[in-house]
């Protein structure tokens, strides 16, 4: 090594230091001194200033339904759910997902014989107690089950209700 080299070497390095120095010195000097720019602060709460109007609740009152659109609302609740679960069978869906869509049957059916008189009722309550049978049944493992049996039944089920519980054809069997 020569002395030359370590001359050349050190100046680099002095103005490499300077220049370094200088860019810190001059990033640090600003509007706060060097010790209040490096302590943490509070953020000053924007919403706390904000005033917030208090408003008088509005009641409104229930929503009232005739017996017939109550009815007609879960006999469509009822043709949607049908309409899932033959797919799923038709696909071989998941069977927690066929159970829950029969219960979602039966749920329907219950809902809509709160608006019939109680002669219609009792044809609901039988349409129920076949999806009840149909859950038990999927209740089974699935190599024990008839899935012919369970799908000709939900069909039957459907065709009953089509031709006797559809709500144009129930017109004099509401509750009033």
């Amino acid at each position: 090594m020569k002395l030359s080299d370590l001359r050349v070497g050190s100046r680099f390095y002095s103005v490499f230091l300077m220049i370094f120095l200088g860019s810190f010195i001059l990033s640090s000097i600003g509007c706060e001194p060097l010790r209040k720019k490096f302590v943490r602060q509070k953020k000053k709460d924007e919403n706390a200033q904000q005033f917030i109007p208090v408003l008088d609740p509005i009641d409104y009152p229930a929503a009232v339904y005739s017996a017939e659109e109550g009815y007609r609302k879960h006999y469509s609740l009822w043709r949607v759910w049908h309409k899932e679960l033959m797919v799923s069978l038709d696909e071989q869906g998941i069977d927690r997902r066929q159970k829950y869509l029969v219960g979602q049957l039966v749920t329907q059916l219950s809902e809509m014989s709160k608006f019939v008189t109680e002669e219609k009722q009792k044809g609901l309550k039988d349409l129920s107690d076949t999806l009840f049978e149909v859950q038990e049944e999927l209740e089974k493992p699935s190599g024990m089950r008839n899935m012919y049996s369970i799908k000709r039944k939900i069909e039957q089920s459907d065709k009953k209700m089509l031709n006797e519980f559809n709500p144009k054809v129930l017109e004099n069997d509401f509750i009033q």
